[in-house]
């Protein structure tokens, strides 16, 4: 289950990530016998995007390149 975190300037989107994590621990009591365990995964873009700005400062690769990669990892 993926879901996206709560952007830190902007708290009106929190309602959507409290909605899931409601919904995450709901299926995690009805349903944890029954199936393989789910897990909840978080990831803001901010965090992407500052992950990418600091990468770039630290070496010679243009910051296309740095989100290009990072991208391919998800």
């Amino acid at each position: 289950m993926y879901v996206c975190g709560v952007t830190p300037c902007d708290f009106s989107h929190a309602r959507a990530y409290v909605a899931f994590d409601v919904l995450y621990r709901i299926l995690m009591a009805a349903l944890d016998h029954l199936m393989a365990p789910l897990r909840a995964i978080n990831n803001n873009l901010s965090d992407l995007i500052e992950e990418a700005a600091a990468k770039t400062r630290t070496t010679e690769e243009e910051t296309a390149e740095t989100t290009g990669r990072i991208r391919s990892l998800a």
